[in-house]
């Protein structure tokens, strides 16, 4: 990942701090401060530096690029090349370069950056499976989601910002002299107008939309904003017939805005527009090929159904579950059935030596929650392409146990028993280990919970992490811990 960092005036540092390899060679970040200059960008903890303001770093001494960072803070500016642990453990096992020139500024990666304007050399193309189109439709429009070019798209409209010098630019650039002059003369003509908009000239579109925002610190101004931003683009679309456009992830590069809220509001105003308007619209957000953390904030906002406007789906609740009249959410296992002796078989296997009898298995069934559960399950396998729930343990007093039944898992009482991977809801693969977190009651037994957890993109955790970090739905200690 490329991460540009930029201090304001009231700002005194970067907002991450190093550690030294063991050699003394290279650095690594050891955290990324909250609601710093650097947590706004895809920085994260245990990220290599590889190279600082495009140099090379990865085989210079620890001191020599602290002595870097000492210049860049001068400058009040620095731009990372960054990789997480595992991509650089597994580039230097198998002996592949590392550096940007070979990977961020490739053919693909050149042709799908509105940053990259010079005519470099031809490189390799990245391999195309990382990222590929994710869709979801509303009613009788759709929204689609991809990394790439805005000035690529083939759409009726590209979206830019009139407010944005570096979007502006790079799509007159692509557009051609003729466009720039008649954009030059309309923003003449018009200095105060909302939106401009000119024609395509060497863009693969019909029209160019120019829509003046202006980004703020106040995230309810910020989210007003978008929301008046959508708005706008909605109704000109519709006024010109048009059925298709595509935005730029805005505000999400040298603005620094939060990202989770202008991810959030765009997503969500634009779902508005199609399922209250029922139109029959393509809506594009193309998102640059180094910004991977805003493009997964991208999709889980898409998938999310947290917004309550995707169509209701109706699921099969499991054949085990027993019939009851009666407003019950306990149900007894008897011991000869296949699911009691299942997680009998695994809990007795994980807490050897550690108990002396299973009193009961209670299973816990509540309609509502379990088709929450296996919505949020559909949406997490459709953006992620794989199956992420774990089968976890949830140790807990007897009483936490009842209020869990009731009101399910809740973040809110987190830090009972510390937030060192982050706060919120603790589980773990291990039994013995949840075991801890169990207290006797009066009659000296103990209760655990048995949970079905999405885990979905987990990241590893820590103290200070108050939320899920952008772009991950969970974090982790790498090993059997798992933080919801």
């Amino acid at each position: 990942r490329t991460c540009e960092i930029y201090l304001n005036t009231n700002d005194t540092s970067f907002g991450f701090q190093t550690v030294n390899p063991l050699t003394d060679i290279g650095m690594f970040i050891q955290d990324v401060y909250p609601n710093s200059p650097a947590a706004k960008t895809s920085l994260r903890k245990s990220d290599r530096i590889i190279e600082i303001d495009d140099e090379f770093v990865d085989n210079m001494s620890s001191t020599t690029i602290l002595e870097k960072f000492h210049t860049a803070k001068v400058k009040r500016h620095v731009k990372l090349y960054v990789v997480d642990t595992e991509t650089y453990e597994f580039f230097q096992s198998n002996k592949i370069p590392l550096s940007s020139k070979e990977y961020q500024q490739s053919t693909r990666a050149r042709k799908s950056s509105t940053k990259s304007y010079n005519n470099e050399d031809e490189r390799s193309p990245l391999p195309s499976y990382k990222f590929e189109r994710v869709c979801a439709t509303f009613k009788r429009g759709k929204i689609e989601i991809e990394m790439g070019d805005i000035t690529m798209q083939k759409v009726d409209v590209i979206i830019g910002s009139s407010s944005s010098r570096l979007l502006r630019k790079a799509i007159l650039k692509a557009a051609g002299n003729q466009i720039q002059t008649a954009y030059d003369l309309e923003l003449k003509n018009h200095p105060n107008s909302i939106l401009i908009e000119t024609a395509s000239g060497a863009l693969p579109c019909k029209q160019i939309f120019f829509v003046k925002w202006k980004p703020d610190n106040d995230e309810k101004v910020l989210e007003q904003s978008l929301v008046d931003l959508i708005s706008t683009v909605v109704q000109n679309v519709k006024s010109h017939n048009f059925t298709s456009f595509a935005l730029p992830a805005i505000g999400c590069g040298k603005y620094q805005c939060s990202i989770d809220i202008v991810v959030k509001t765009m997503v969500l105003e634009m779902k508005k527009h199609l399922m209250k308007r029922d139109l029959s619209w393509t809506v594009k957000f193309v998102v640059e090929p180094d910004q991977e953390n805003i493009y997964d904030e991208f999709c889980k906002q898409l998938f999310t159904r947290e917004d309550g406007l995707h169509e209701e789906k109706f699921y099969h609740l499991p054949p085990t579950w027993e019939k009851s009249t009666e407003h019950k959410a306990r149900f007894t296992l008897a011991t000869t059935t296949n699911e009691y002796t299942s997680i009998a078989s695994d809990f007795r296997q994980a807490m050897k030596g550690k108990y002396t009898q299973i009193i009961k298995i209670e299973r816990i069934q509540n309609k509502r929650w379990y088709m929450q559960y296996l919505a949020h399950k559909e949406d997490f396998e459709r953006r992620l392409h794989r199956d992420t729930e774990r089968i976890l343990y949830h140790g807990c007093p007897e009483q936490a146990a009842s209020s869990i039944i009731e009101d399910c898992f809740n973040r809110s009482f987190a830090g009972t028993h510390g937030t060192l991977y982050g706060v919120g809801v603790y589980f773990s693969s291990k039994a013995n280990y949840s075991h801890k977190y169990t207290k006797t009651n009066a009659n000296g037994e103990r209760c655990m919970f048995i949970a079905r957890v999405l885990v979905g993109k987990t990241i590893i955790g820590n103290d200070s992490m108050k939320t899920r970090p952008l772009g991950f739905d969970s974090t982790t200690d790498g090993n059997h811990i798992f933080v919801t």
